[in-house]
């Protein structure tokens, strides 16, 4: 086996900056799929049926009961963003007093910018709904730079 060919261990991958192969993570996220395929088939099974996507015969009248409980588990679990507070933790008098409430200050005014900016509550509701029916809620932040090349100094900039 060459030596480019060889598969990393997890304690090698991590140490090394940069791994020579990507064989080893290739590996983690295939077995991470086999893992989780029993899951995955039943909470397939669970939004099939929190949709009422039943076959058969259409002529029966039956309550999706599913869909009304989680409907009042998700209103119960999440009725909106609350209004960022930002504070010291351990507050004390001295010369670094203003300084601390300015950067407080400037973080609760970013939260409370980027709740208004981005559409947070939609990202909130939807790991809600995800946690009440198949049992996960996990939310994905996806950071989109642009990088511009600056023409004078040949840099990228973001």
């Amino acid at each position: 086996m060459a030596e480019t060919d060889k598969e990393d261990s997890r304690d090698e991958a991590e140490a090394d900056e940069a791994p020579e192969a990507s064989k080893f993570w290739l590996g983690e996220i295939a077995a991470a799929g086999k893992r989780d395929e029993e899951w995955i088939k039943r909470a397939r099974e669970v939004i099939k049926r929190y949709r009422d996507e039943r076959g058969g015969d259409s002529s029966q009248k039956r309550a999706n009961i599913l869909w009304s409980n989680t409907e009042l588990l998700k209103s119960a679990l999440f009725q909106g963003l609350g209004n960022p507070d930002v504070r010291r933790r351990f507050p004390k008098r001295g010369k670094d007093e203003k300084n601390t409430k300015t950067a407080a200050l400037v973080m609760e005014r970013g939260a409370s910018y980027s709740n208004e900016a981005y559409d947070c509550e939609a990202v909130v509701r939807s790991c809600v709904a995800d946690m009440v029916l198949p049992g996960r809620g996990v939310a994905w932040v996806v950071y989109d730079a642009k990088v511009v090349q600056n023409e004078d100094t040949g840099e990228d900039e973001i």
